[in-house]
């Protein structure tokens, strides 16, 4: 969504259009930012939806929302996308956009579907500009901000706050340069973590300022957690080149 450079008031014009076709419909909406909309139906419940990022670069059609149980695909979803599709179509905005050479903004997706329920989470602060993550955090009852530029601001900030606990944060640097197959700015974004985090924290483990990090590298289809303490850095007999660490 992100490579669509939709401003808020292009979007915030578009939602105008969709609301109330939506809630003819029975669908409550509301949209916290006009760029990100929440949908309430008893017609969706049952309903998996798969994520933009799962879904972009991709033949959708494997990845529309359907039945959680039967993968039948949803007739209500599917109404209410047809009756947006329609509106939006030649619409000014859309209209304005392509002539600035901008794709047209002509439908909607559906994702990250459930029920509210109990969240609970290891980390006592949360980094993150996922909405998300940020949202499951808030039900956690986590302290939540956005994610620092850097690992010594994220350091500053952990020295001035008080209390104890894990500190998750949450970087992206790599899913749009990946579907869009940029691999320059694919390995400039890794340069730059290298940089700006890996390097520093690895200089605080060496001085004793960090206790313990977790690495999590999350994958198309999986992921790894590359754990370390400072007493793992006198295992020398353990190194590894670090492309080894995602074979398995």
């Amino acid at each position: 969504p992100a490579s669509l450079e939709l401003a808020d008031a292009d979007a915030a014009t578009l939602y105008t259009v969709a609301r109330p076709l939506i809630e003819e419909l029975g669908v409550r909406i509301e949209a916290p930012t006009p760029q990100r909309w929440y949908l309430s139906s008893e017609a969706f419940g049952t309903l998996a939806g798969a994520s933009p990022l799962r879904a972009s670069g991709r033949n959708i059609e494997i990845w529309l929302p359907h039945e959680a149980h039967s993968g039948q695909r949803s007739r209500a979803w599917m109404k209410v996308q047809n009756e947006v599709q329609m509106a939006w179509f030649e619409h000014p905005v859309n209209e304005a956009r392509e002539a600035r050479g901008l794709p047209a903004v002509n439908s909607i997706w559906f994702h990250a579907q459930g029920a509210l329920r109990t969240v609970t989470s290891p980390y006592a602060r949360v980094r993150s500009d996922a909405a998300a993550t940020r949202g499951l955090a808030l039900a956690a009852k986590a302290q939540v901000d956005a994610a620092p530029a850097n690992f010594a601001a994220l350091a500053a900030a952990l020295n001035n706050g008080s209390g104890t606990g894990a500190t998750l944060v949450e970087l992206d640097p790599f899913s749009a340069a990946f579907i869009q197959q940029d691999w320059g700015r694919w390995n400039a974004a890794f340069a730059q973590l290298e940089r700006d985090w890996f390097a520093p924290a690895l200089t605080a483990l060496q001085t004793g300022a960090l206790a313990a990090l977790d690495l999590t590298l999350c994958g198309d289809t999986g992921s790894v957690t590359l754990s370390i303490t400072r007493g793992d850095l006198r295992k020398f007999w353990r190194r590894r080149l670090f492309a080894s660490l995602f074979i398995e």
